[in-house]
């Protein structure tokens, strides 16, 4: 267990919070640091947008964080770098249930230093919290079938453990990313049936009421919530943001997508797919037959392994071309790991241990060392990259020209409208509005639709606007204003006006319905 906490460490903890949001990770933390500031713990906002593309999951963790460790990058991080370790550490307790203490720390170093993990084990997105809760109440499911299928009676304890953490982390997966975990933990009910043949043996009633429970808690939210958002005051100029399941579903180019979709999948979690090959086969049920032990480290790989591959078949007769959506059925992969070094220390035949051992560059340890070098390594080369793509230089500097410009005025407050920017980068209003605040000027910062509101309507407002091409707004926004101040991150280029010289600045009284975009964050 030390040594998974030491690599968890290397790989995840290092260095994580010296580079600022990029990407998506905006997106997770501001409405958490909003939820922080606020105390609303109900409904997710981002800059004061009802915002419910995703569940609150990550967003209470990301704001608990930010009550400990502050609002910035590393507290938004660390939920993602905690899970990560969590799950390492699970994998490694539940797996050697099956396979021993040694295969047990295989598969939970296995779990730690696969290089799907790495970059998103370090950042404030949502999958790794996710994948930690689904791959952990689907670990629960299988020791469950696997023990009750060997004549393992489970106790009363045993059995209250598996509904609440079936239960818990089922819940808390979907209050995380909503439905995206039910494919591994559906995948892995239906292996359980394809391995046992026996409905019985897989829906336990603990399993069944963790798995109710888990339902019950996330559907409880969705009620509660949205009573909530039909009680708000209608805001034509900031309706709710959602976003529908099917946007992943058969998106462009799916034609030629979709049959790579398997492929990419399983070569995303290498080396240790390559496990998968040691489940099947005439050698792998004949060495089931050794004893209790060898027949659970057998069912429990079987289940997994079957399970994974089933899950990614779902997702792709699905519609699902972007393999990151496959990231929570593919936890179901690094723990077969366990059942390849379990067989090599005795398990398997001579032939198959000897090709097990090769496979693993003369063992376990040796491989373990060699990717867990190289994902330290990996993991600091992905985060000079992100450093780059990040918005937080560019709203600081956006920020300075505010206020600067702002106090030759006589102003001592402002409000900063913006819609496509925050789609893109929206780091860069939250560093406008801090580097703002902290030079002396109080900023207000609003996600609207730009696109129907009469100019009129934001004459008092400051307007942060994309001004690349992808950005469509510049040109309709800048009648007379004066540009103030521009900046790039990526490949976003984000243009500061000012508002007409001596309008007010209260509150627009002419607003104009617009759609929201709904593109994928």
């Amino acid at each position: 267990m030390v040594l998974i906490l030491l690599v968890c460490a290397a790989v995840y903890w290092v260095r994580l919070g010296s580079s600022g949001l990029s990407m998506s990770e905006g997106h997770r933390a501001i409405p958490g640091w909003e939820m922080a500031r606020s105390d609303e713990w109900l409904v997710p906002r981002m800059f004061e947008r009802v915002y419910v593309r995703k569940p609150p999951g990550m967003f209470w963790a990301i704001a608990a964080s930010a009550r400990v460790l502050g609002e910035n990058e590393f507290s938004a991080r660390a939920v993602s770098a905690t899970a990560m370790t969590a799950s390492a550490l699970v994998v490694f307790v539940v797996t050697r249930r099956w396979f021993g203490s040694a295969g047990g720390l295989a598969a939970g170093l296995a779990q730690a230093i696969t290089p799907l993990w790495w970059s998103v084990g370090r950042s404030a997105e949502i999958e790794s919290l996710n994948n930690a809760l689904t791959q952990a109440a689907c670990l629960l499911v299988v020791d469950a079938i696997a023990r009750w299928r060997a004549g393992d009676v489970a106790g009363s304890a045993i059995r209250w453990i598996t509904l609440a953490g079936v239960g818990l982390c089922g819940g808390g997966a979907l209050l995380v990313k909503g439905p995206a975990c039910a494919g591994a933990i559906g995948a892995t009910l239906v292996a359980g049936l394809v391995v046992t043949r026996s409905a019985r043996v897989v829906f336990r009633p603990a399993v069944v009421a963790g798995l109710l429970l888990g339902a019950a808690v996330f559907g409880a939210w969705v009620w509660m919530a949205e009573r909530a958002i039909a009680a708000l005051p209608l805001d034509p100029l900031a309706p709710v943001v959602r976003q529908s399941v099917g946007e992943f579903l058969y998106g462009p180019g799916w034609a030629t997508g979709l049959p790579l979709m398997p492929i990419v999948s399983l070569a995303s979690v290498m080396p240790a797919a390559a496990a998968l090959l040691f489940v099947f086969g005439r050698d792998a049920h004949a060495e089931r037959d050794a004893g209790e032990g060898a027949r659970v480290a057998h069912d429990a790989a079987r289940i997994l392994s079957i399970g994974a591959l089933l899950g990614v078949a779902a997702l792709t007769l699905a519609g699902v071309t972007n393999p990151r959506y496959a990231m929570p059925v593919l936890t179901l992969v690094p723990p077969v790991v366990g059942y390849v070094a379990w067989g090599a220390r005795g398990g398997f035949g001579e032939k198959r241990s000897r090709i097990a051992r090769a496979m693993m560059l003369g063992g376990p340890s040796r491989l373990g060392a060699v990717m867990a070098v190289a994902a330290v390594l990996g993991a600091q080369v992905m985060e000079r990259s992100r450093d780059r793509n990040s918005g937080r230089g560019a709203g600081e500097k956006l920020g300075e020209v505010l206020a600067e410009r702002a106090t030759a005025r006589g102003e001592t407050t402002a409000e900063i409208w913006a819609d496509n920017s925050i789609e893109a980068r929206p780091e860069v209003l939250e560093w406008c509005r801090r580097k703002a605040t902290e030079r002396g000027v109080r900023v207000r910062a609003r996600w609207v639709s730009l696109g129907g509101v009469t100019p009129a309507a934001a004459s008092g407002a400051w307007l942060l606007v994309r001004s690349d091409e992808g950005g469509a707004e510049a040109s309709t926004c800048q009648a007379g204003r004066e540009r103030v101040g521009e900046a790039a991150a990526a490949k976003f280029t984000f243009l500061l006006l000012a508002p007409p010289r001596f309008e007010s600045l209260g509150r627009p009284s002419e607003l104009t319905r617009s759609p929201i975009k709904t593109d994928t964050d």
